[in-house]
């Protein structure tokens, strides 16, 4: 007779604890020997208290298996207890043996280089005592690539033979070790590798003017390298080599060869376009219209705007409307050629509008009528 707690559960040899008993319960034998014909004396085996079943828990694997110090690694284990009580899992991160975190996850960023070794230990409990601890197989953190540089070529519109290509790096890779950055400078002309290159700051940075032709299309890659593993990670710009200077008048071009003859204008010689940047009034007086009605307004404005950035989508949030400066600036466009010069523009949103510039003062040619002034322009 078996009896849990004093209370009769089983007659039977053996007596299974997944249904009759638990951690604390108190389980005692009695045996009654019989010869066939009569019962013996009842004898009681000592009794005996349940004790708790350990909790087991898995070895853990931590991913990802490649660690970099970018990384946020993660232990995966599981735990059981035969008794079924609920269980909880401790974990203790170990890099280079030394205990670095205690719960399942360990962010690179803060706890561990380049070289590191890392293990991660678990122990289930289960209220009352621990499993025996397992371990991780040691994982060593890898070598991070550099990010890619940021980069430029310059100028953005070279002219041949006039412009050296240089290629700069305007914001540095970044290593997520901390290793030295080295920079590669490597260039194609028309797809095709270019070695000619010499230096201005980084090695080979630099395509002299004499080796910039027309209609060529430069690129320029620097990579970045950790010297490390072979880390690297690269950045890639591109020029196109415009046809300004040479006589013709190409698309996008307003004046070729780039030669003013008007004393307070220039002409951007790498592109063949006028500047009009630094012109300081627009003549709109009575009947003189750019756009629109007579008379300075919006209209007027914006094309001032379009003029002096060279953007077609420009526009002016603001302006002021003055007597005219005794300065050079645009013109009437419709009263004639007795003011001002006749300007071809292109590309600039003012389709059938006639340019004309005065390059002397306004106010001694047209008079004291009114002119648009410091226009705060949109570059979208």
């Amino acid at each position: 007779v078996w009896k849990v707690n004093d209370v009769e559960v089983a007659t039977s040899p053996e007596l299974d604890g997944a249904t009759h008993f638990t951690r604390g319960d108190v389980v005692t034998l009695f045996a009654t020997p019989n010869d066939g014909t009569v019962d013996g004396e009842e004898v009681a085996a000592a009794p005996v208290t349940i004790l708790n079943a350990i909790p087991t828990v898995t070895v853990p694997t931590v991913s990802p298996s490649n660690v970099l110090t970018t990384d946020v690694l993660t232990a995966t284990t599981s735990a059981d207890d035969a008794d079924g009580d609920a269980v909880t899992v401790s974990y203790r991160w170990l890099v280079n043996g030394t205990e670095v975190g205690t719960g399942p996850t360990l962010d690179g960023a803060v706890s561990f280089s380049k070289g590191d070794e890392i293990v991660v230990q678990v122990t289930a409990n289960d209220g009352a005592d621990d499993s025996v601890p397992q371990s991780s197989s040691p994982i060593t953190v890898g070598n991070s690539s550099p990010s890619a540089p940021e980069i430029e070529v310059t100028p953005d519109h070279p002219a041949a033979e006039l412009d050296d290509l240089i290629c700069a790096v305007t914001v540095d890779s970044v290593d997520p070790d901390l290793d030295s950055i080295t920079y590669e400078v490597a260039w194609t002309v028309n797809g095709a590798p270019f070695t000619g290159a010499t230096t201005t700051t980084l090695t080979g940075d630099t395509v002299p003017a004499a080796e910039v032709q027309l209609e060529q299309s430069w690129a320029c890659t620097i990579t970045a390298t950790d010297g490390d593993g072979g880390a690297t990670d690269s950045a890639t710009a591109e020029v196109e080599v415009l046809s300004c200077g040479d006589g013709l008048l190409d698309e996008g071009e307003e004046l070729d060869p780039p030669t003013s003859e008007l004393s307070s204008l220039s002409v951007d010689a790498n592109t063949c376009r006028w500047d009009f940047s630094e012109v300081e009034q627009l003549y709109c007086n009575g009947t003189c219209s750019w756009a629109g009605e007579g008379g300075c307004d919006q209209a007027d404005a914006d094309i001032f705007c379009k003029l002096r950035t060279g953007n077609p989508d420009s526009t002016a949030t603001s302006f002021e409307i003055v007597n005219a400066l005794d300065e050079p600036g645009f013109s009437c466009p419709n009263q004639g050629s007795t003011y001002g010069t006749q300007i071809q523009v292109n590309n600039r949103g003012l389709d059938g509008v006639l340019v004309r510039y005065q390059d002397s003062s306004v106010l001694a040619n047209h008079g004291a009528g009114r002119v648009i002034t410091t226009p705060d322009c949109t570059n979208p």
